[in-house]
């Protein structure tokens, strides 16, 4: 059976992609952007997790310690607060801008610079609960409850295997200082950060691959839009065909028009006819005003015949410059001597009938 003349069959072309991306419609992972978010925090607290615990810790001790001492007045713990503020946007700014570098270049990585202002128009039918409810229920909202599902189960077990690891170590943190404990728990914090984002990365892999497939088959177009698109790209063919056959009419009889300036039109004799025109004030060789095969040609002879031009048969020279020179062309070198001979002939004839 032929298939559906609405079935989505073809691949997305140019200009659907074109359309799709300038909506906003693009083949994206919200995986991949927290992966990379993770990454900028675990690489921030692996190289710099220090210098930030220090900068916290000596902004909570001015704080309190400013709160226990110096706070009398309104002003003065306004003034407390704000410096405790700005202590704590210097200690997590350098996070925040790693984050979004770090957020800006998984997207860049997916899709390259995007800016659609299309998508920024808020949609009302989005917050319709029938839309939402079909949205929950279809391949997506599937899609999404196994993600989180799966998310869930591998990093509690990843969690899980890597305490029990440790485990053996937690009995020596009775001996340790306050200082060593923590640092010993964060080493754990960061090796579970560490082997989760590495467990997720195969996820948003895969999650990445599944959206560019579910991208790929929600633009594919039927064969009629693509019969459409390229009629409006192309233009209809049976316009197209319409409009050269008139610019052809046109062009012809603009053609018509310059055979009665010939001084000969020569013919094979029923299959080419080419009218040839030689003023020696204003030209430097002989032009040729007109040519055609078959019907043109005979009309041609007969515009010739009407205006009494004088018509020579001579086949090989007609032939010769039918698949050699275009109308308004000057005739090449290589037919100067056969179109001289002819055309003393024409005046001769033309000095004997005068």
């Amino acid at each position: 059976m032929p298939p559906d003349q609405d079935e989505k069959t073809e691949p997305a072309t140019q200009k659907r992609r074109e359309d799709s991306r300038e909506k906003g419609q693009v083949a994206k992972s919200r995986e991949v952007t927290s992966v990379a978010v993770l990454a900028a925090g675990i690489a921030y607290f692996h190289y710099f997790g220090a210098s930030m615990g220090n900068s916290l810790l000596k902004t909570a001790r001015y704080f309190f310690t400013a709160a226990s001492t110096q706070v009398e007045t309104p002003d003065a713990a306004l003034k407390a607060l704000l410096e405790a503020a700005m202590g704590l946007g210097e200690a997590i700014l350098p996070l925040m801008v790693l984050v979004i570098v770090f957020s800006l270049a998984s997207q860049i990585l997916q899709f390259g610079f995007l800016f659609s202002p299309k998508a920024l128009v808020p949609k009302f039918s989005k917050l319709n609960p029938l839309e939402g409810v079909k949205r929950l229920l279809g391949k997506q909202g599937w899609m999404d409850l196994f993600k989180s599902i799966a998310k869930i189960a591998l990093v509690g077990y990843v969690g899980y295997f890597t305490i029990r690891e440790a485990w053996v170590l937690l009995p020596q943190l009775t001996q340790m200082e306050a200082h060593g404990i923590l640092v010993q728990f964060a080493d754990i914090a960061l090796k579970i950060a560490i082997r989760c984002a590495a467990v997720l990365i195969i996820l948003a892999a895969i999650d990445y691959a599944f959206q560019r497939y579910s991208f790929e088959q929600s633009i594919k177009m039927t064969k009629d839009e693509v019969k459409q698109e390229f009629k409006q790209r192309e233009g209809d063919p049976l316009v197209k065909s319409r409009v050269r056959q008139i610019q052809r009419e046109i062009s012809r009889k603009r053609m018509m028009s310059s055979v009665p300036e010939a001084d000969v039109v020569i013919t094979n004799p029923a299959h080419f006819a080419i009218a040839i025109q030689y003023d020696r004030e204003k030209m430097e060789a002989p032009m040729v005003v007109a040519k055609g095969r078959g019907f043109v040609a005979q009309k041609i002879r007969e515009v010739a015949e009407e205006h009494n031009i004088v018509i020579v048969e001579n086949k090989p020279l007609a032939r010769g410059l039918y698949q050699a020179v275009q109308v308004g062309e000057a005739i090449p070198g290589d037919f100067y001597k056969a179109v001289a001979e002819v055309l003393a002939y024409v005046y001769t004839l033309n000095r004997a009938a005068a």
